[in-house]
């Protein structure tokens, strides 16, 4: 009935299947177990400012906020200026003549999420334009209204609500 390629042939099948079925389980299991959520803190935001989005919220202005990155355990400071934003300096909504000001939109890369203030890529770009020799422009102010967990909706809904055009 059945002769050794057969029963040889079976058993290499069924081998497969199983290695193929333990390495299955085995990312599926790491894939829910891999995944990192860093919770918002609820004492660092404000919620529902006057906006039509159900999960509008800016940071607490005039704050420092500690975060932990999770695969490195590093501790890192967000400097959240007067009008909430993850920067170092205050900005005045009215932009004075001479200035040239760019303004950056988005989430959590933007935002600088795991990166103290002062390392993130907004605050670089501004340092570095600031050695610039420009005709008529005396000054750069690249502004942050990254926020993390926001997509374009929140950014743009941010973005008119503080009005820095």
């Amino acid at each position: 009935m059945w002769n050794k390629k057969d029963v040889f042939f079976l058993v290499i099948i069924m081998l497969q299947l199983i290695t193929i079925f333990y390495f299955g389980v085995k990312i599926i299991r790491n894939k829910s177990q891999g995944i990192i959520v860093t919770p918002i803190k609820k004492d660092a935001v404000v919620k529902g400012i006057s906006s039509k989005l159900k999960y509008f919220y800016i940071n607490n202005p005039d704050t420092t906020i500690e975060d932990i990155v999770p695969w490195t355990k590093e501790i890192v400071k967000y400097t959240i200026n007067s009008d909430g934003l993850n920067e170092t300096t205050n900005y005045l909504v009215d932009k004075p003549t001479n200035v040239f000001r760019i303004v950056t939109l988005g989430d959590s890369f933007t935002f600088g999420q795991f990166i103290n203030t002062v390392d993130n890529w907004t605050e670089l770009i501004e340092d570095k334009l600031q050695n610039l020799i420009c005709k008529n422009i005396s000054k750069f102010e690249v502004i942050n209204l990254g926020t993390e967990d926001y997509d374009i909706q929140y950014s743009v809904e941010k973005f008119t609500d503080l009005s820095y055009l």
